[in-house]
């Protein structure tokens, strides 16, 4: 299984104007891998790619090219940290189909019964998994980013918020 993360801090064109030499690209990593990413910095005019080859097999190896923003010569590394953004929604639908399709979750559950513990307002008893999936929730996207990215315990941060956010709805449900 290879898994191909394009992450940059602009977003690309399919253009190779003003695009560095593929040798003049930064890269680190496994040379295969990062070979693959120098030429979608190029072909993509993208600060920075990183690529990993995931298997239950071989394990993972991983190579990255560029850097870290167009405006930032910081060149990046195997460890360098990502922002995935709008990423994570596609991962968590897919995480939810796979619940759902094992049968330990339905699209149509109600929040309070898939979170028992968690006090949720009363303007929420009929909002379903798929409102949640559909952003039909009624729930306002005014979170403070910033604070959760400096948080210490970045779970317990994420879990502070989305209760806080489920305890005081300032929007209408199925909006």
């Amino acid at each position: 299984m290879v898994l191909a993360l394009l992450l940059a801090g602009c977003a690309g064109t399919e253009s190779t104007v003003g695009a560095p030499a593929i040798d003049a690209v930064p890269t680190a990593g496994d040379e295969g891998l990062a070979g693959a990413a120098a030429g979608a910095v190029v072909r993509h005019s993208v600060p920075g790619v990183a690529v990993a080859h995931v298997s239950l097999d071989e394990g993972t190896a991983s190579g990255v090219a560029g850097t870290r923003a167009h405006d930032d010569d910081t060149a990046l590394e195997p460890g360098s940290r990502f922002h995935l953004g709008s990423d994570t929604k596609a991962m968590t639908a897919v995480l939810i189909a796979q619940l759902v399709e094992a049968g330990a979750l339905a699209f149509d559950s109600v929040l309070a019964e898939v979170l028992p513990d968690v006090e949720i307002d009363p303007s929420l008893a009929a909002v379903t998994v798929r409102d949640v999936l559909g952003h039909r929730t009624g729930l306002m996207d005014d979170l403070d980013l910033p604070a959760l990215h400096e948080a210490t315990d970045a779970v317990a941060a994420r879990r502070q918020a989305v209760h806080e956010a489920l305890r005081a709805v300032d929007g209408e449900p199925g909006t």
